[in-house]
C-alpha cells in the first residue's frame, strides 16, 4: 500500500485529488472540480474510498456538492462522471398570476391569498406520468437568487407529483434561508406555506419528500442538503418539523445526523381533541394559526448523548409525587436486610469483604499445585492449588504477608509439620468423634421410621482453629491420640505425552544403569512390562540378568535423567494412572513388600528419594518421608542411603510375590494423627481463599488438608426461590458443575457430598434439576478454543454474553466473581483505576439497557489497621478495594461481608465455630435502596454453606438464635 496514491490516482484528471494518508477505507477531502469556486473553499465535500484486494487496487469518489464522481483501479480503465461542474436544466416556463381555482384550493388548506401571491404559485396544464395524459395541476416554483431553478407540479385531488427533469437539487424556499439565524425544515410544499402563513419566513421543505427508511450517506434524495450546507453552518438553530409518521421520522434522523445534534431542534406534533397531528398544515387546519405558531415557537432540543433534561424526567417526577412505588426485590434472609439493602433493576452492586485472616500459614509453607510445589508466599490470585478432593481449584483471594501473629507448629504422626497462625482453620476430628462416626457407619439403616433415629446426636468432625486445638490435649486420658485431620486424596492430573513410558521409567530408576539404557532384573514380569511399553529387550550374554533396552538411552537423554536419576516434573504432574504405573515399576525393581502390607523402597540418591516421596503422596498414600541411614555390604560402610516406607492398601506391584501381601488389604485409617501442637516464635504468615466446594486445600509436602470459608450465592438462591429471578454467573475460578452443586445445597438446605451430616439422596438431587436449569446459567470462556484468536474474556465479551442470556433466557441478574478475571481490552494502557471506571460504566449501561441488576465481587487490598499496625474492627470502605476510589465513585450499591471475632457487648472472643458474619452496606446511591453504614449479623452453616440471620439492623433477633443478640 506504500504507493497506492500513485498507483490509484495517476489517471485522475488534474487538478488531482489530494489525500492526507494512504490507508484503506473512507477519506474526506476538497473537490478539485468545485471547491475553488465555493465561498468555503476548505469544506471537505469529496468522499474517497480506497480499497486493496490482493493485487487489485481501486479508488471510488463522489463530490456531494457538484456531483463529480468516478472510479479507477490498477489495470482498469477509469470511469469518470461529471469531471466538470454538472450543468442543470432550468425550466422554460414562466409563472403567471394565480388563478381563482388555485386560490380556492389553497384557501381550503388554510393558506391565505397573500402567501400564494408572494410565492408566485400558479396553475398549469402539464403531462403527468401517473395518468399518462395532460392534467390541470398546481405549480410550485423553486427560486435561487430570484431565478426559477425547478417547478414541482401537484394534482390537488389525487396527490400526483412531478418535477422538472435534470433540475438543480434545491429545497423549496431556498432563497428564504440565506442569512437566516433560525431555519425551519418541513416535509412538503403545503407545510412550508403553512409556516409562512403564521410568520415563520425562513422555511424550506425537502423537494423529494421523506424516505421510507434510513438512507445511505450518499443518497441522491438528500442532495438538496449539500446546497444548504453553508447556510446551515451559519444558522444558530435548525428546527425540524417533518411529518410524525415513520418516513418523516427517518427524514428527521438523517437531517439531525447531517447538521449535528448540538444545533438541531425538533417539533413534536401534538394530539388535538383526541387526534394525533401529523404535520404543519393539518395542525393549521385543525387548531388555527395561533396554535401552529405557538408549537413552532417551542421546539425541543435534540438530546446530546449523555444529556438529560428536566423535560425528559418530568413524567417520572410527577409519578413520584403521585406516590408511585419504586419497585425493588428482597434478597431474602427472612427480611433481615430489607431495610438496609434492596435490589433495584438497572443498578450495579460491588461486593467485597475482609480477607480470611484466620487461615494463615507460614510464607515458606510448600503448597502442591498442578505446576509443582510453590511457597505460600509466592501464590497469587488465579493460581491453581489442589482441593481436598485432589482436583485443581483456583485461588480466589490472597492476603499480603502478615507479621506479629501468634504461631504454632503442628506436627503429625508421619513426621509432617506445618507452621500456622493461631486462627488458622483445620477440618479436624477428636477421638470421640471418630469413634462415634465409626459406630454410626456399622449400624444398619432402618427400613421404616420408628421414632428412634438418633443420627442427629452423632459427634462429627468440625472446623477448628489452631489455638482451639492447642488448648485441648493431643492425647486422651488413656494415652490415645486425640486430634486428627483427613488423609490426603489422590491428586488429579492430565494424561501426559512422556518421553519414556512410566512403567519403564520406574523400572530403570529402580534397577537401571544411570549412564545407559540397561536394566538388571531377574523377574520375568519386569521384562514383560518393559516389552509391553513397546521396547525390544535382549539379555546381555556377558552378565546374567542384565538386559539391554533398545532405544531407551536416547529417550532417557530426552527426559533429562541420563546420568542423574530423578523423577522429572512432567511425571509427577501426569495422570494418576501414569503415576501409578511409575510407582509399580519402582516397587517391582527396588521395592520390598512385607507380610503386613508395608512397602519399603531404598535408594542412594537424596534427590530421587524426595521425588519418590512426592510420587507416593500424590497417589494418596501416607509416608513419613525419606529417612537417612548407612548402606552396608558385608559389614562395610558403602555410604548414605534413604529408606521410604508406606502402606498403600492396594496393589502397587506386578510381581506375584509382591502383590500377594497387598491383595485384600483395605486401609481402614482415614485420618492423619496430630502428634503435637506447640507455640513457636512468630513468623511471616499469609492466607489464601480457594474455590473448592468445601473450601479445603492441601498444604505442605505431606499435603495436609486445611480449610478456607459465600454470601452472594446464598442471596441469589433466595431470590430465585422467593422472587423467581433468573441469573447468569461468570465465575471463572469455580467449575460450573461444582458451583451448581453449591447452589443446590443452599436451596435444599442439606449437603451434597458425603460427610458428617446426612447427604442428599440421588432422587432429592434430581428433583432440583428443572429448578436449577430454569433459574441459573453460567458463562465460561474457553481459553483453549480461543487460543490464537482475537476473542478474550474482556469487558466487551462479558457484556455481549450477559445480553445474549437476557434475550435468550430472560435473566434478571448477573454475577461477576471476581472482577480481576475480566481481562482488559487490547491496547488499554491506563491505570487499574481507569480500568475499574470503564468496567463499572460498561456494566451500569448494560444493567440499565437490559433492566437487570449486576453484582461484581472485588476483594480488598488494604485492611483497616491502627497506628500499632494491628487490625481494627472498623468496617471496610470501598476505598479499600483493589482499584482505589473508582469502586466508591462509580458504583450504585456496595456491601461488605466480614467475620466478627469478638462480642461487641462483652468484648469476649467467639469460639471459631460460633463466629458471626456481619453484612454492612457500604454505599447506597439511591437512599431508597439502602442505608449506608447499617449492618446485620448472620451465622454460617458449614454443612450447607448457608447464612442464617442472627440479628437485624435494629438489633432484632431471629429464630432459634435469639439468645445471641449481643453481637
Amino acid at each position: 500500500m506504500t504507493n497506492i496514491v500513485d498507483a490509484l490516482l495517476s489517471v485522475v484528471p488534474a487538478p488531482g485529488i489530494k489525500l492526507r494518508s494512504v490507508r484503506e477505507g473512507d477519506h474526506k477531502t476538497t473537490c478539485p472540480a468545485c471547491s475553488h469556486t465555493r465561498k468555503k473553499k476548505t469544506d471537505p465535500c469529496l468522499s474517497v474510498t480506497l480499497s486493496h484486494d490482493g493485487g487489485d487496487m481501486k479508488a471510488v469518489w463522489k463530490c456531494h456538492h457538484c456531483g463529480w464522481s468516478g472510479w479507477t483501479g490498477t489495470g482498469r480503465l477509469a470511469k469518470i462522471r461529471g469531471a466538470e461542474r454538472k450543468v442543470y436544466k432550468r425550466p422554460s416556463i414562466r409563472p403567471v398570476p394565480p388563478q381563482r381555482a388555485v386560490l380556492d384550493w389553497l384557501a381550503s388548506r388554510g393558506i391565505p391569498e397573500r402567501i400564494v401571491e408572494q410565492e408566485r404559485i400558479f396553475a398549469a396544464q402539464v403531462w403527468m406520468p401517473q395518468s399518462e395524459q395532460v392534467e390541470t395541476v398546481v405549480a410550485f416554483p423553486f427560486f435561487k437568487g430570484g431565478e426559477i431553478t425547478n417547478v414541482k407540479y401537484r394534482e390537488p385531488i389525487k396527490k400526483w407529483f412531478r418535477q422538472e427533469k435534470d433540475a438543480e437539487p434545491l429545497p423549496y424556499g431556498f432563497d428564504s434561508i440565506i442569512g437566516a439565524r433560525e431555519i425551519l425544515i418541513v416535509e412538503g410544499e403545503i407545510d412550508r406555506l403553512s409556516a409562512l402563513a403564521v410568520g415563520f419566513a425562513a422555511c424550506i421543505s425537502a423537494p423529494d419528500g421523506a424516505p421510507e427508511k434510513d438512507l445511505p450517506v450518499d443518497s441522491p434524495k438528500m442532495a438538496w442538503m449539500d446546497a444548504c450546507a453553508e447556510h446551515f453552518e451559519a444558522a444558530e438553530r435548525i428546527i425540524i418539523a417533518t411529518d410524525a409518521d415513520a418516513p418523516g421520522r427517518a427524514l428527521a434522523r438523517e437531517i439531525i445526523r447531517r447538521v449535528g445534534r448540538h444545533k438541531a431542534w425538533v417539533i413534536h406534533w401534538p394530539a388535538i381533541d383526541g387526534t394525533q397531528m401529523n404535520d404543519a398544515n393539518q395542525t393549521l387546519m385543525v387548531a388555527g394559526e395561533e396554535e401552529l405558531r405557538r408549537i413552532l415557537d417551542n421546539p425541543v432540543a435534540v438530546p446530546v448523548e449523555g444529556e438529560v433534561t428536566i423535560n425528559d424526567l418530568w413524567g417520572e417526577i410527577e409519578a413520584m409525587h403521585r406516590g408511585r412505588t419504586i419497585e425493588w426485590t428482597s434478597v431474602g434472609f427472612d427480611g433481615a436486610l430489607d431495610d438496609i439493602y434492596r435490589v433495584l433493576r438497572g443498578q450495579v452492586t460491588v461486593v467485597t469483604g475482609l480477607p480470611n485472616e484466620g487461615k494463615a500459614l507460614a510464607v515458606d509453607t510448600p503448597v502442591p499445585t498442578p505446576c509443582g510445589y510453590k511457597a505460600m508466599g509466592d501464590l497469587a490470585v488465579g493460581d491453581e492449588v489442589y482441593g481436598a478432593d485432589g482436583r485443581p481449584c483456583r485461588i480466589t483471594h490472597a492476603t499480603k504477608v502478615m507479621l506479629g501473629r501468634p504461631c504454632y507448629r503442628v506436627t503429625f504422626s508421619d513426621g509432617a509439620s506445618i507452621i500456622a497462625d493461631a486462627d488458622h482453620q483445620w477440618f479436624a476430628s477428636t477421638r470421640l468423634e471418630r469413634i462415634s462416626m465409626a459406630q454410626q457407619s456399622r449400624r444398619k439403616p432402618e427400613t421404616a421410621p420408628r421414632g428412634r433415629d438418633q443420627r442427629h446426636k452423632v459427634s462429627v468432625p468440625k472446623v477448628r482453629t489452631t489455638k482451639e486445638m492447642a488448648a485441648s490435649p493431643t492425647r486422651t486420658d488413656g494415652g490415645a491420640p486425640n486430634w486428627a485431620v483427613p488423609l490426603p486424596p489422590v491428586l488429579a492430573g492430565e494424561h501426559a505425552d512422556l518421553p519414556v513410558p512410566p512403567y519403564t521409567m520406574g523400572a530403570w530408576l529402580g534397577d537401571g544403569s544411570s549412564a545407559d539404557g540397561v536394566i538388571t532384573s531377574f523377574d520375568e514380569e519386569v521384562i514383560a512390562g518393559i516389552r509391553a511399553d513397546g521396547f525390544s529387550v535382549n539379555e546381555r550374554s556377558a552378565t546374567a540378568g542384565r538386559f539391554g533396552v533398545y532405544g531407551l538411552k536416547a529417550r532417557l537423554r530426552a527426559a533429562g535423567v541420563l546420568g542423574s536419576k530423578h523423577i522429572p516434573q512432567a511425571y509427577l504432574l501426569a495422570s494418576a494412572e501414569q503415576r501409578a504405573a511409575l510407582l509399580r515399576g519402582l516397587v517391582d525393581t527396588d521395592g520390598h513388600v512385607g507380610k503386613t502390607g508395608q512397602v519399603e523402597i531404598v535408594c542412594c540418591s537424596p534427590r530421587l528419594a524426595q521425588d519418590i516421596v512426592a510420587l507416593i503422596r500424590s497417589l494418596g498414600f501416607v509416608t513419613g518421608g525419606a529417612k537417612e541411614g548407612r548402606a552396608r555390604l558385608n559389614g562395610r560402610d558403602c555410604g548414605p542411603k534413604w529408606r521410604i516406607t508406606f502402606r498403600p492398601g492396594a496393589p502397587v506391584a506386578t510381581i506375584p510375590r509382591k502383590v500377594a501381601p497387598l491383595v485384600g488389604r483395605v486401609l481402614k485409617k482415614r485420618w492423619r494423627i496430630i502428634r503435637s501442637i506447640e507455640p513457636v516464635d512468630s513468623v511471616p504468615v499469609r492466607c489464601i481463599a480457594v474455590s473448592s466446594p468445601d473450601r479445603l486445600f492441601l498444604a505442605g509436602h505431606e499435603m495436609v488438608v486445611t480449610h478456607n470459608s459465600t454470601f452472594v450465592d446464598n442471596m441469589i438462591v433466595n431470590m430465585a426461590l422467593g422472587s423467581d429471578w433468573k441469573f447468569t454467573v461468570f465465575s471463572p475460578e469455580n467449575d460450573p458443575a461444582r458451583h451448581a452443586v453449591n447452589l443446590l445445597e443452599k436451596a435444599a438446605r442439606a449437603p451434597f457430598f458425603d460427610g458428617p451430616s446426612p447427604r442428599l439422596g440421588i432422587e432429592e438431587v434430581r428433583s432440583y434439576r428443572a429448578w436449577l436449569s430454569q433459574h441459573f446459567h453460567f458463562l465460561k470462556f474457553d481459553r483453549q478454543a480461543n487460543a490464537g484468536k482475537k476473542r478474550r474474556a474482556d469487558v466487551d465479551w462479558l457484556i455481549q454474553m450477559i445480553e445474549y442470556q437476557v434475550r435468550r433466557y430472560g435473566i434478571d441478574g448477573a454475577v461477576v466473581d471476581p472482577y480481576n478475571r475480566v481481562g482488559k481490552p487490547p491496547g488499554l494502557t491506563g491505570s487499574e483505576n481507569d480500568f475499574v471506571l470503564d468496567l463499572l460504566d460498561a456494566l451500569q449501561v448494560c444493567a440499565q439497557r437490559n433492566n437487570i441488576h449486576i453484582w461484581i465481587v472485588a476483594h480488598p487490598t488494604k485492611l483497616p489497621r491502627g497506628k500499632d499496625g494491628k487490625r481494627v474492627d472498623d468496617p471496610l470502605s470501598l476505598q479499600d478495594v483493589s482499584g482505589g476510589h473508582a469502586w466508591d465513585a462509580a458504583t450504585d450499591m456496595g456491601f461488605a461481608i466480614r467475620r466478627l471475632w469478638k462480642n461487641k457487648a462483652t468484648g469476649e472472643a467467639y469460639k471459631p465455630r460460633e463466629t458471626p458474619v456481619e453484612f454492612t452496606t457500604l454505599k447506597a446511591r439511591d437512599r431508597f435502596a439502602g442505608q449506608k453504614g447499617a449492618s446485620a449479623v448472620f451465622k454460617f452453616d458449614f454443612a450447607t454453606g448457608r447464612y442464617i440471620p442472627w440479628q437485624g439492623p435494629n438489633g432484632e433477633a431471629y429464630g432459634a438464635d435469639a439468645d445471641w443478640r449481643n453481637v
